[in-house]
């Protein structure tokens, strides 16, 4: 006997991936993610050779250094017109985890781009499982990147008011700038865990058939609709500042985030 016909309280539990999946959104978004995949991909060598060579000694980076590396010359000359304080051999053991945490989270991009295709026109259950773990490994490692920046700045910080309070605004931007990136990793982190549950779920959807009632809070919403918003407002900036192929890369970020803002939405709308 079918379960799903003689109990009516099972139609109600019954999953329906398909509802929140087949859709525009998620559908520009997995279009998305897959060059993105294969933009990371080249990524991942830079960022391999830059913790090999912080790792054997040939430079010193700290996790802020590291993190403005990812970015073109002409803006971080805009955002750090200076350099980044070295902070000694403790900065530059931070330099080398944040390196290899930004290693792992192209790698897992990467691999996400076959993911998406998978998940949204192939083998949904498979693209599913491989979002799960590729969310949470990137989760862990965006938790681990901040901390190293956040104990970074604390060193920086130190350095700097040993020298007594009447600081010169020119030894306090630095620090300033690496606390505004600490902000926005912390926005990183709470977007990578509500992916990552979100993710959680879906697999769970796809391999029991039952819907997940049971998903801890997150903020995945509220996060991507914001890092839509900042990257739409960087594109413009950056079109102002006549960059504007580095504002084509931040506007199709922004519609990424976006997409992942009515994505969620539509997940939401079905477990209602």
């Amino acid at each position: 006997m079918n379960p799903y016909a003689s109990n009516p309280y099972m139609l109600i539990l019954k999953a329906d991936p398909d509802r929140y999946i087949n859709r525009t959104a998620p559908t520009i978004l997995a279009l998305i993610k897959t060059a993105e995949g294969c933009a990371a991909f080249m990524w991942c060598f830079r960022m391999l050779d830059c913790f090999l060579q912080i790792m054997n000694g040939k430079t010193v980076q700290t996790p802020a250094g590291v993190l403005f590396s990812l970015l073109p010359w002409e803006v971080t000359r805009l955002v750090m017109p200076g350099s980044v304080p070295s902070g000694g051999t403790l900065g530059n053991v931070l330099g080398c985890v944040a390196a290899a945490c930004l290693l792992i989270g192209f790698l897992c991009l990467t691999a996400e781009a076959a993911a998406a295709v998978m998940l949204r026109f192939a083998m949904p259950a498979a693209g599913a499982k491989w979002f799960r773990r590729t969310r949470r490994l990137t989760f862990a490692a965006c938790v681990l990147l901040t901390v190293c920046l956040v104990i970074s700045v604390v060193q920086q910080a130190y350095f700097v008011f040993q020298k007594g309070l009447n600081v010169e605004l020119a030894a306090l931007y630095p620090v300033i700038v690496q606390l505004v990136l600490v902000l926005l990793l912390a926005l990183r982190i709470e977007y990578h865990r509500g992916a990552a549950i979100v993710m959680g779920a879906v697999d769970y959807e796809f391999r029991l058939g039952f819907k997940e009632t049971g998903m801890p809070e997150h903020r995945l919403g509220p996060c991507s609709f914001l890092f839509g918003v900042l990257f739409l407002v960087a594109a413009g900036a950056l079109i102002r500042l006549s960059l504007g192929r580095y504002a084509a890369v931040s506007a199709v970020l922004s519609a990424k985030y976006f997409t992942v803002w009515k994505s969620w939405q539509f997940f939401r709308q079905c477990h209602r």
